[in-house]
């Protein structure tokens, strides 16, 4: 057990964003990446090979992963302690601000779908997915741990939910985006972390 004179300042995790990435998704596909290129041009060299489209940077707020799990406790007649606890629903969520994006993948992305189309002036008109509609993509979030890269892939996903957009002069504009992991078809997991190896790891 390491004492606090043991820790090394290296291996304590200063985050930052490096991009949210997306591709519709595609029960056939097996090529979710599995590793992490060591500098940020090659990592998003890597995806944008596997299909992926750069969705953008995060506000300065950042962003959060979270799983979250529903236990039971099972207890016997008297007896105080529970005997059995069994996991019945686990839920992993990504949330983020995608920073002033107009691109259309980001927009659609983050409202779960929709049509783009050109208006008679030269706009982009989008139109948001009926109720109900569902549409399903891969994500990967890259992020920056102390100059090293550490990646997060969830294979099939759902996005939409509660959207809120700024609109004040105070406030940099962004688009709000809450990804829900699905069970996996071909991905190990709902979701997978590659991460750099900590000084004096184990392979």
């Amino acid at each position: 057990m390491p004492t606090l004179s043991e820790i090394k300042s290296a291996n304590l995790f200063i985050a930052g964003s490096l991009g949210v990435f997306w591709r519709e998704y595609d029960a056939d596909a097996d090529d979710l990446p599995d590793d992490v290129a060591t500098t940020v041009d090659g990592a998003r060299a890597e995806l944008e090979l596997l299909g992926f489209s750069l969705l953008g940077a995060t506000t300065n707020e950042g962003s959060n992963f979270r799983e979250s799990k529903q236990r039971t406790k099972h207890y016997v007649h008297q007896q105080r302690n529970p005997v059995l606890v069994t996991e019945d629903q686990v839920e992993a969520v990504f949330q983020t601000t995608l920073h002033e994006m107009l691109n259309q993948d980001a927009i659609s992305a983050a409202y779960g779908g929709g049509t783009w189309t050109t208006t008679a002036n030269g706009n982009a008109l989008f139109v948001p997915p009926e109720p109900g509609t569902l549409s399903y993509g891969t994500f990967v979030i890259d992020a920056l741990f102390n100059n090293s890269i550490t990646r997060y892939v969830m294979e099939r996903c759902t996005t939409g939910g509660d959207t809120d957009v700024a609109l004040r002069p105070t406030e940099l504009s962004g688009v709000p985006m809450t990804v829900d992991a699905l069970s996996p078809t071909n991905a190990p997991a709902a979701w997978y972390m590659v991460a750099p190896q900590p000084e004096g790891g184990g392979s």
